[in-house]
């Protein structure tokens, strides 16, 4: 009877010394998971900011063809066509992605044309009534899934995730008010 509780005794211990084995392991993967993300937060790079508020006009390339939107009252029209009905709701939303740029990488390069500037994807202008800020976007580089970006008055290339790009991909069609829109 007494080597069986000698026995117990020793199972529980193990399994005690088990127990807290694991939570401590737990938290430890947890603090290094906290790590890395806040280690990857700070590798972002701020390229700009700009309050979409603070944007009157702006444009940008589709398909060829030159966009232009202009602020008048807290509504935005399209340049050529006042009578086109656009959804407010589908620009403040493509341009809520201008208003805080990352990048993930910086790169200072004298040739920008190894980034595809010389043929950009797009170009982005931004018009407010204290400046005009210019995005210009290069090739696609496949490998990290990123574009290149370069803005006006910075002598830096960036490398972006592919938002930026993609929030910039609407024609005229896609941004026009629909009879649901109007009704909801």
């Amino acid at each position: 009877m007494q080597k069986q509780k000698k026995q117990f005794l020793i199972l529980c211990v193990v399994l005690l010394v088990l127990v807290l084995f694991y939570v401590l392991l737990q938290c430890y993967q947890k603090q290094q998971e906290e790590k890395e993300a806040g280690q990857t937060k700070e590798a972002e790079i701020s390229v700009f900011s700009l309050s979409a508020e603070e944007i009157k006009k702006f444009s940008y390339q589709y398909e060829g063809n030159e966009l232009v939107f202009e602020k008048e009252k807290d509504t935005w029209y399209y340049a050529k066509d006042h009578s086109i009905a656009i959804a407010q709701d589908k620009v403040e939303a493509m341009l809520g992605n201008v208003e805080q740029v990352t990048a993930a990488r910086q790169i200072t390069s004298q040739d920008a044309s190894e980034y595809g500037f010389d043929q950009p994807l797009n170009k982005i202008s931004l018009q407010t009534e204290k400046e005009t800020i210019t995005l210009t976007i290069g090739m696609y580089n496949e490998i990290t899934g990123q574009y290149y970006l370069m803005v006006s008055g910075k002598d830096a290339i960036y490398l972006v995730d592919t938002t930026l790009y993609s929030a910039f991909q609407l024609g005229i069609e896609a941004l026009k008010e629909t009879e649901q829109e109007d009704a909801g």
